[in-house]
């Protein structure tokens, strides 16, 4: 029998291993996720580096056009039921060298380690294709694909910051399909990919503060969704992802603060950057915005270069996650 003392240690590394495991693991759908993925491009990237090979490494981020709508009409339990169902179909159809991770979004991101074919894009078909006509999902569902290469990113960055800036790509590329039909694909042949630096939800009652905030972060490069009142502004955040919200708190039908709540129930936007925006910063406002998650608390009159510095930071801070 094993003594009281080794039992003490198999029983802490048991629990390190889970700690662990919970970290680095998915746990709807037992999938390592992009902290892990992270980790392993870094040492893949370090390894093909030292052995000086050349290989077509991709990320294929596949995400589900209508999980919201099947959140809505189901159940959130529902829709988790179709990701993880989702993961089934895609580890059937990926190839035995692929490895497939959960990403913090609807869906999942393949690691292509050396696509030896033609084009990228028909191997994207294949998945795409799959899921449109598989039958065990609560209903047909389609995935929206963004591909980015490893040759994209500069060489001469040291090996951790090649890997992050891999993986950020990818998460901002995937973004754009939000503004595309179901089903799309894009890649570095998409010019939106060059011309925006993210995309903002701005929630403002006022036409002419609207307008204004608008015109300021689109010449900054990033594309702006308006929103005239509450209710829109909870629609498209159910509908697109976002990098950051910027509302009012006193927008029409729906404030800023509720806003925030009904983002926090259903939205794919529960973990983006929420910045409420106020005629007078108190306490009062503060504790509420703490307590349902807002990131900032911004007081009008608003300084935008105060607004686009917290998002580019935090933009920068998340991607290090």
């Amino acid at each position: 029998m094993k003594s009281d003392i080794q039992q003490k240690i198999d029983m802490t590394k048991e629990t390190i291993k889970t700690s662990m495991d919970s970290f680095i693991m998915d746990a709807a759908t037992k999938t390592y996720n992009e902290i892990f993925l992270k980790e392993y491009l870094t040492n893949y990237i370090n390894l093909n580096y030292h052995l000086r090979e050349k290989r077509n490494v991709y990320l294929i981020v596949m995400n589900v056009d209508n999980i919201s709508k099947i959140n809505v009409k189901y159940s959130n339990k529902i829709g988790d039921e179709t990701i993880v169902n989702l993961g089934y179909l895609l580890r059937h159809t990926q190839s035995e060298d692929d490895l497939l991770f959960k990403n913090k979004g609807p869906g999942y991101i393949l690691l292509v380690h050396d696509y030896k074919g033609k084009n990228i894009k028909n191997y994207v078909s294949e998945f795409q294709n799959a899921v449109r006509k598989a039958e065990i999902f609560v209903e047909a569902i389609t995935i929206s694909v963004a591909v980015v290469s490893l040759d994209e990113i500069p060489v001469g960055l040291e090996i951790a910051e090649r890997a992050s800036k891999f993986l950020l790509k990818a998460n901002q590329r995937i973004s754009y399909t939000h503004d595309l039909p179901d089903n799309a694909y894009v890649d570095k042949d998409n010019l939106v990919d060059r011309m925006t630096l993210g995309k903002i939800l701005i929630a403002e009652s006022d036409p002419l503060s609207l307008s204004i905030a608008k015109r300021y972060f689109e010449l900054n490069q990033y594309k702006v969704i308006e929103a005239h009142d509450g209710v829109s502004a909870v629609k498209y955040a159910n509908e697109q992802l976002f990098d950051a919200i910027v509302s009012d708190r006193y927008t029409y039908k729906l404030d800023g603060i509720t806003v925030k709540q009904h983002i926090n129930e259903s939205s794919i936007n529960i973990n983006t950057i929420f910045i409420l925006t106020v005629q007078n910063k108190d306490v009062s406002i503060i504790e509420k915005a703490n307590h349902i998650g807002v990131d900032y608390v911004v007081a009008k009159p608003i300084i935008f270069e105060e607004i686009l510095g917290i998002i580019e930071r935090e933009i920068k801070k998340r991607a290090k996650t």
